[in-house]
């Protein structure tokens, strides 16, 4: 996320969290790092990929190719088996709640620790 920030905020040498932190400020860092990302994924892949991939390929294979596109689309780092997880674990909860808010909650306060952990 840190490099997306540095590619269109004006100032230079801004690549890590704490440069964009005290650029920004902890709340809008934490809107534009955690909350906004958390609202947009969730809607595009547990709102959208999951419930197509789910009805074209049955529950739990949809699940496992919507978390494989979740982890995919966060780049293929050192990170991927990590994603794969989360992905996996906020298709379980998507199932299991039958809404898209858990997953939300769950996503932000996870993008909001990576973010404002020192």
């Amino acid at each position: 996320i840190a490099k997306l920030y540095v590619a269109v905020l004006p100032k230079e040498h801004l690549d890590n969290f704490d440069d964009l932190r005290s650029h920004l400020g902890l709340p809008l860092l934490l809107f534009v790092g955690a909350l906004c990302p958390a609202i947009c994924e969730e809607i595009a892949f547990r709102g959208l990929v999951h419930l197509r991939l789910s009805a074209l390929f049955g529950r739990n294979q949809g699940l496992l190719i919507a978390a494989a596109a979740f982890a995919l689309a966060h780049g293929p780092t050192l990170g991927l088996p990590f994603h794969f997880g989360l992905g996996v674990a906020l298709g379980v909860l998507r199932n299991r709640s039958g809404s898209l808010y858990p997953g939300m909650v769950l996503h932000c306060a996870y993008n909001a620790l990576v973010i404002a952990w020192p």
